[in-house]
């Protein structure tokens, strides 16, 4: 997405570790919305491109239970629980992550399931056969589900799925294998998978993983972290082609952490690579992609932290009193 008349959805913790959603207008820097809250035990939360709905991803019934993934309706504060795949009746899904299509209709969700294991509850991850990656994406007016793919042998990890902006394209963090990279020093353990959703094209960067917030630069460009590269050397973020398997380094030196494109320039989270240093309060930093110029955008009060960053066309303005 991207493009410059985007509001700014922030999800900020802060040292209370109670979680507060804000909507920041990437343009003029007015505060849009601020009344938007989201519990403590919400992963993530992320405005719909039309700006009506909050997805989230939480644990409603508390930390340790299952995952769910809830639609917010803003004007009305109606909470909608989507169904959990289950793909059967012996198989278990766990969700990891869930994204908006752009066409703020449909859900892209990526579960860990259990492959063919009847009785197993949960089936182990790391036994070969018995665990395995799927996407599905959700119709919100008729409540009907699609497989879009499945991958064997595989496991989410921090899948933080996204759209691309033309909603052909699906991105997600997969971990490859049986055994973790700690146990097998392998570099493939980790990986970022980008998928046609008509079918035609499937991509896979061993050793990368996903950016938060919105990672597509365009239609087929995608914003990764690489494991492999120095941090803050410029080549520790890579634009992948999610067409042709291509990538190239950002070269922007001194960047850790990431939140996506917003207004045409990159989210920054706040680090100590920062240079030069920005005030405390200041919880994003807005980098120029052709330059590399990384400039203070976003302040919280107190010592805030953006857990997660979403950018939506229009938002539903609060109703009046």
């Amino acid at each position: 997405m991207g493009g410059s008349d985007h509001p700014f959805l922030a999800s900020a913790t802060y040292g209370t570790s109670q979680g507060a959603t804000l909507a920041r207008d990437a343009n003029t820097g007015e505060w849009v919305r601020a009344d938007l809250v989201t519990t403590k035990l919400s992963l993530a939360a992320s405005l719909s491109p039309d700006g009506r709905s909050i997805l989230r991803l939480g644990f409603p019934s508390g930390i340790g239970a299952t995952p769910e993934v809830q639609v917010v309706t803003l004007a009305s504060g109606s909470v909608r629980t989507l169904p959990s795949p289950r793909h059967g009746a012996e198989r278990v899904c766990t969700i990891d992550g869930a994204a908006w299509a752009p066409d703020s209709t449909h859900v892209g969700i990526v579960s860990g399931c259990d492959i063919d294991v009847p009785g197993q509850t949960p089936a182990d991850p790391w036994v070969p056969g018995e665990f395995g990656t799927w996407v599905d994406e959700v119709d919100l007016a008729s409540g009907t589900s699609r497989t879009i793919e499945v991958r064997a042998d595989s496991s989410p990890g921090e899948s933080c799925p996204s759209y691309s902006a033309d909603g052909s394209g699906f991105a997600y963090g997969i971990n490859n294998g049986v055994q973790p990279q700690w146990e097998t020093g392998a570099d493939t353990w980790p990986a970022v998978r980008a998928i046609a959703l008509d079918g035609t094209t499937a991509n896979e960067w061993a050793g990368m993983h996903v950016v938060h917030g919105d990672p597509w630069r365009d239609e087929n460009t995608l914003l990764v972290w690489d494991e492999g590269a120095a941090a803050g050397s410029g080549d520790d973020h890579q634009l992948l082609d999610a067409r042709s398997c291509a990538s190239t380094s950002l070269g922007i030196p001194r960047l850790l952490n990431t939140q996506g494109f917003i207004a045409g320039g990159l989210l920054v989270d706040t680090t100590r690579w920062t240079d030069p240093p920005v005030p405390r309060s200041v919880a994003l930093c807005l980098a120029d992609v052709s330059s590399g110029q990384v400039s203070p955008w976003l302040t919280l009060p107190g010592v805030g932290q953006v857990v997660h960053g979403s950018a939506a066309r229009s938002l539903l303005r609060p109703p009046s009193s």
